[in-house]
C-alpha cells in the first residue's frame, strides 16, 4: 500500500477490466475520448492523459481500427473510465458530472488545483490517487 498526504491508498485491482479493454481497445478509446471531451480536454491534453503522442492520438481518432494500446495506456483508460463512472454515481446533474474534473478543489489531495490539472501531470500515480479520492466521496 502507498501513502499519499498521510493517508494509505489501497491499490486498484483492475486486471479484469484491463483484459476486457485489450479486446475492445478502439471502443474503449472512443468512450474515453468522449469523456475527456466532456471535461474540456484538448486533444493535446487527452493524448497526455493517455501517455501517447498527439499524432498517434489523432490517427486513432480518425480510424479506431488502428487503436493499439500499451498495457500502461489500458490502465490509464481504465482509471479514466472508472473515475467518470464514480462521478456519474455521485452527482445527478450534467453540470457537476462534466465540471467536477475542472473545478478548483481545495482537498489536500489536489491542493487548490482541479483534479484535471492534477492528473495532467502525466504521472500514472496521480490517476490512481484521483480514482481513490473520488471513490472516497461515495461513502
Amino acid at each position: 500500500m502507498k501513502k499519499h498526504a498521510g493517508k494509505i491508498v489501497k491499490p486498484l485491482h483492475i486486471k479484469s477490466i484491463e483484459i476486457s479493454l485489450d479486446s475492445a481497445s478502439g471502443k474503449a478509446f472512443k468512450v474515453v475520448v468522449n469523456i475527456m471531451d466532456s471535461w474540456g480536454c484538448s486533444h493535446k491534453q487527452a493524448a497526455a492523459l493517455l501517455n501517447m503522442d498527439q499524432t498517434t492520438f489523432e490517427q486513432y481518432i480518425a480510424n479506431l481500427n488502428l487503436v493499439s494500446l500499451t498495457p500502461e495506456q489500458r490502465v490509464r483508460v481504465s482509471y479514466l473510465l472508472n473515475i467518470y463512472e464514480l462521478i456519474v454515481s455521485i452527482f445527478n446533474n450534467t453540470k457537476n458530472i462534466d465540471g467536477f474534473m475542472t473545478m478548483k478543489n481545495n482537498n489536500e489531495v489536489f491542493n487548490g488545483q482541479s483534479p484535471l490539472s492534477f492528473i495532467l501531470s502525466g504521472d500514472l500515480e496521480h490517476l490512481e490517487i484521483t480514482y481513490h479520492h473520488v471513490y472516497s466521496l461515495m461513502s
